[in-house]
C-alpha cells in the first residue's frame, strides 16, 4: 500500500482480520490484527504486510499517523482508540470496484458496482486488489495501473458474433455465482435486462464451482454489432441478485469481485521479450488495438475468422499467437523492384492499413513501410497490389494488416 505524509511521522495500522468488528492491538506477526506498529516515513512510501493464513474477513481498516516518537516507543505502542495531540485517522471500508469508462456507472459517485474483498475469494489466480473508489479508464485497464493483473478471470474462446454461440473460460478461487452484462448496443451502458429479452445481461447467478478452465456459453444478440465493454460480477453469496452496478439489496457489498473487460483485438508480433526486435504489441507499448464488431479480415459466414477476444497483445516469435490470422494471402513473388499482389478477404466494406518491415529493423516507422493507407476493401475477397522496394534488406519480414 502506498502512504503519503505531509511530515515525517510514524503509521500505525489494523484490519479486522477476524470479522469481529473490532481491531485487535496485537501485531500480527503474534496473531493480533496490527499490521503496521509505528512505521517511520518521511515522504511517500510503500507499505508492505502480510494477512494471515486464517483471516476470514477483510471488511474494514483503520490507520494512524502521528509525528510523536514517544508514541511509538511506548510499551505498547499506539492503540485502535484513545487520544493523541497530533497527526490523523483515517478508517476505511476495503472494496474491489470496477473499472470500465464511467457511463457504465464505475465510481462510487455513480453508484459503481462494489464487493467486499475475502481472502482465497477471487476470479482467475489472484486475489482481487483492494480500491478506494473505481478506476474508471477509457479501455478498462485501471485495474491494471498498480502493475499488477488482477483481471484474468475470464477467456475468450470464441468471437462474439450476431446470432451465434459464444463461448467463455471461467477461472474462480471458490464455488460461487456468477453475473454477466455485454454492452451489445454499444450505447455505453449496461441494461440488465437479460439478453434473450433484449437486455444485456448473460448470465445471473450462473453456478460456478472452485475450479479453472470452466466453460459456459451464451447467446450474442441478433442486432450485436460493435461491442466495446463486459463486466463480471462475481460472489460465493447464495440467494444474492447483483444488478450491473451498485451492492445488494440490503445496501451491503457482497463478498467477490467485480471485473471489466475492453473487448480488443491485438497483435501478436514479436517484442524484445521474445526476441531482438521491438514491434509494438503489448498494451505497455501502445500496441495496435480494435474493438470488436462484425468488421473483420475473413469471411463473414461461417463467423469462425472474426477476432476472439484478447487481454493483451501476445508477442510470438512466429506471429502465430492468433489462430484466427488466415485471412491473407500472397500470389505472387516478392521480388526487389517488383510489383506484388495479394488478396485479402473482408467480412464487409471497410478501409486497410497494412505495414510491411522491409529492411528488417524491427520497428514499420521507416519510409515506404505502409504498404496501404486506408485502402477500400468490399466485403468478400479483394485483390490488391503493391510495389516491393528496389533494396531488401536481408531477415525475416514481419507484417501487420
Amino acid at each position: 500500500m502506498s502512504v503519503e505524509p505531509s511530515t515525517r511521522g510514524f503509521v500505525f495500522g489494523w484490519i479486522d482480520f477476524n470479522g469481529d468488528g473490532l481491531f485487535d492491538e496485537t501485531p500480527v506477526e503474534n496473531g493480533g490484527e496490527k499490521i503496521f506498529d509505528g512505521v517511520e516515513v518521511t515522504g511517500p512510501s510503500s507499505l508492505t504486510f502480510d494477512v494471515p493464513e486464517d483471516a476470514i474477513d477483510l471488511k474494514y481498516a483503520r490507520f494512524r499517523f502521528t509525528s510523536m516518537e514517544g508514541i511509538k516507543l511506548a510499551a505498547k505502542g499506539l492503540a485502535p482508540g484513545g487520544v493523541i495531540p497530533d497527526g490523523e485517522i483515517e478508517d476505511y471500508v476495503l472494496l474491489d470496484l470496477g473499472d470500465a469508462p464511467d457511463s457504465y456507472a464505475t465510481s462510487l459517485a455513480n453508484d459503481g458496482p462494489r464487493h467486499f474483498v475475502k481472502p482465497n475469494v477471487f476470479l482467475g489466480s489472484s486475489d482481487a486488489d483492494i480500491e478506494l473508489d473505481g478506476q474508471v479508464d477509457a479501455e478498462a485497464q485501471g485495474d491494471d495501473h498498480d502493475n499488477t493483473d488482477d483481471e484474468e478471470g475470464i477467456t475468450f474462446l470464441t468471437p462474439l458474433y450476431p446470432g451465434e454461440t459464444a463461448q467463455i473460460e471461467v477461472d474462480a478461487s471458490a464455488a460461487g455465482f456468477l453475473f454477466a452484462w455485454f454492452d451489445f448496443n454499444n450505447d455505453g451502458q449496461f441494461q440488465d435486462d437479460p439478453a434473450s429479452a433484449g437486455g444485456e445481461r448473460v448470465f445471473s447467478a450462473q453456478p460456478v464451482a472452485a475450479a479453472a478452465n470452466q466453460k459456459l456459453e451464451f447467446t450474442v444478440p441478433a442486432h450485436a454489432d460493435v461491442i466495446k465493454f463486459a463486466r463480471f460480477r462475481y460472489t460465493t453469496e447464495a440467494g444474492v441478485i447483483l444488478a450491473p452496478n451498485g451492492v445488494k439489496p440490503d445496501g451491503t457489498p457482497p463478498i467477490g469481485e467485480v471485473e471489466d473487460y475492453a473487448l480488443q483485438d491485438l497483435g501478436d508480433a514479436p517484442d524484445q521479450s521474445v526476441s531482438d526486435w521491438s514491434f509494438p504489441t503489448r498494451r505497455t507499448d501502445d500496441g495496435a488495438r480494435h474493438y470488436l464488431s462484425t468488421l473483420f479480415l475473413g469471411v463473414a459466414t461461417p463467423p469462425a475468422d472474426g477476432p476472439i477476444v484478447d487481454d493483451d497483445g501476445r508477442p510470438d516469435r512466429f506471429a502465430r499467437q492468433n489462430a484466427n490470422e488466415k485471412s491473407i494471402a500472397f500470389t505472387s513473388m516478392i521480388l526487389p523492384g517488383m510489383p506484388a499482389e495479394i488478396k485479402v478477404q473482408s467480412s464487409k466494406k471497410g478501409l486497410l492499413n497494412a505495414f510491411m518491415d522491409w529492411n528488417a529493423d524491427g520497428d514499420w516507422e521507416d519510409p515506404g513501410e505502409q504498404i496501404f493507407s486506408d485502402q477500400i476493401v468490399e466485403a468478400g475477397e479483394n485483390t490488391l497490389a503493391f510495389t516491393v522496394p528496389a533494396v531488401l534488406e536481408p531477415g525475416i519480414k514481419y507484417l501487420r494488416f
